[in-house]
Formats: structure tokens, C-alpha cells, sequence
């Protein structure tokens, strides 16, 4: 395992590190990409959490419109079983008549 002294935690006051020698301009680059990595990271977890939560809401919205479906079907068929009684009844009421 190899550590570094050029980032924030791993700094020693015990021992003389032997790192390559690195100039101040990639220090600063390197940290600035750890502290970007971090920032993503961050993001990442945000967006995988709203993406949860979208989905446990996509799966309540699928539910409801499962019983709406089923709910606008038995509608549909009581509305025939209306129009099938009122056919009946106005058919019967029609032999009732004696139109000669």
C-alpha cells in the first residue's frame, strides 16, 4: 500500500515521507479533482435517491390506474346490464299494446 503526504488526512508529523517529488501545480490539480470526485459523488447519491423515490411513485401510480381499470370495466358493464333492462322493458310494454 503505497500513501501520499500531499493529501489533506494522510499527513505525518512521526515520519519523513519519500514521495516523488511533485510540483505545486499538480498537487493543487489533484486536489481540486478529489474534492470534484467528491462533489459527484455527492450528486450521485442525490440522484439515486430522487430515482428511488420516482420509482416507488411511478409503482403507486401504476397501481391506481390497475384499479381505476378495473373500476371504469365493471362500470361499463353495469351501464350495459341499464341498457339491457331498459330494452327489456320497453320491448315487453310494446307486446302489452294491442295496436289493431
Amino acid at each position: 500500500m503505497k500513501i501520499t503526504s500531499w493529501t489533506s488526512g494522510n499527513g505525518c508529523n512521526y515520519f519523513e515521507w519519500a514521495d516523488d517529488v511533485i510540483c505545486e501545480h499538480a498537487k493543487e490539480v489533484i486536489c481540486e479533482q478529489i474534492e470534484k470526485i467528491e462533489a459527484l459523488s455527492y450528486e450521485l447519491a442525490k440522484s439515486k435517491k430522487r430515482e428511488k423515490a420516482v420509482s416507488m411513485k411511478a409503482e403507486k401510480y401504476k397501481k391506481n390506474l390497475n384499479v381505476l381499470s378495473v373500476c371504469l370495466a365493471v362500470s361499463w358493464v353495469i351501464i350495459g346490464f341499464y341498457i339491457v333492462m331498459i330494452v327489456a322493458i320497453v320491448l315487453s310494454s310494446y307486446r302489452g299494446w294491442d295496436c289493431t
